[in-house]
């Protein structure tokens, strides 16, 4: 069987047009594509938070001593001077010498009334009473005041009974200790330093807690014998002189946590005032 030139043209199309038909149904091959590992998600770490302790902080003190004052304290005394104190943003006032009368209700009770124009909590420590008459110190301030002892000294030739007023202050941060206190002017060496170590073993009960001494302790020329006391005590004295007057104001505080910014004495309606700006150091973390 013979086939033409025509003929085998048309074999050859048609098996040409078939492997085309062929390439079109089945397509290019697909290309391989990698598989993607699935992503394993970290659940996220929690914040690890440290102990740091309390910031440090400032506060302004100031100590008066009513012994001296010339005469009767009257309302308009209290007024001015709170409104001193007010005006010189005072948080913690250390008052000595205050004498009230409870019983006369003539006569102010400088104490209740020192707390009132203040706006501060107050604390009073009676050192002696007779007739009607009290005497002590206070301590007032503007933190909430958590405890307080009224502690006698018990080798003073004095009979006055003196005593110390020791408050302890919430002063935000941390505790602080405020001690008001007056010893007799005369009193020896030997009983300046009993004072002294009678105030710091308070501190035996609070740990951690600075402590300032309003007063007019005067520093012991023998010091180093307080050195069987766990509490490193500062000292400071300012002088104040007009005229022929002179007046020396003693401060003793904590030398480790507290720090004294700066002093000053001021006039004011109720005598001589002592004003200390202090720096409180945070207290340490846990």
């Amino acid at each position: 069987m013979h086939f033409t030139n025509t003929n085998l043209l048309l074999r050859h199309f048609l098996t040409f047009a078939l492997l085309l038909l062929t390439f079109a149904l089945t397509g290019c091959p697909p290309k391989e594509t990698a598989k993607e590992e699935p992503k394993v998600e970290t659940p996220p770490q929690p914040t690890e938070f440290k102990k740091t302790g309390s910031p440090d902080m400032y506060f302004r003190a100031a100590s008066l001593d009513l012994k001296s004052f010339p005469r009767k304290i009257e309302m308009k005394d209290i007024e001015r001077f709170a409104a001193r104190m007010k005006k010189e943003k005072i948080d913690i006032l250390a008052v000595q010498t205050i004498v009230r009368y409870p019983d006369l209700k003539e006569r102010i009770d400088v104490f209740e009334e020192l707390g009132r124009k203040t706006e501060m909590y107050k604390i009073f420590g009676e050192t002696i009473a007779l007739s009607g008459r009290q005497i002590g110190n206070a301590v007032f301030s503007s933190y909430p005041i958590r405890s307080n002892d009224n502690v006698p000294y018990k080798n003073l030739k004095s009979t006055n009974l003196e005593s110390a007023m020791v408050a302890l202050v919430d002063a935000g941060t941390r505790p602080l200790l405020v001690v008001s206190t007056r010893i007799p002017d005369n009193a020896s060496e030997r009983e300046v330093l009993s004072c002294l170590k009678t105030i710091a073993l308070q501190k035996k009960n609070f740990k951690d807690t600075p402590i300032a001494i309003f007063g007019n302790i005067i520093k012991p020329k023998k010091l180093q014998e307080l050195e069987g006391v766990d509490e490193p005590l500062e000292y400071n004295i300012l002088t104040w002189e007009k005229s022929k007057e002179t007046k020396k104001i003693p401060l003793w505080f904590s030398s480790v946590e507290l720090q004294p910014i700066n002093s000053t004495i001021i006039e004011t309606d109720l005598g001589l005032t002592l004003i200390t700006e202090f720096k409180l150091a945070g207290q340490p973390a846990q």
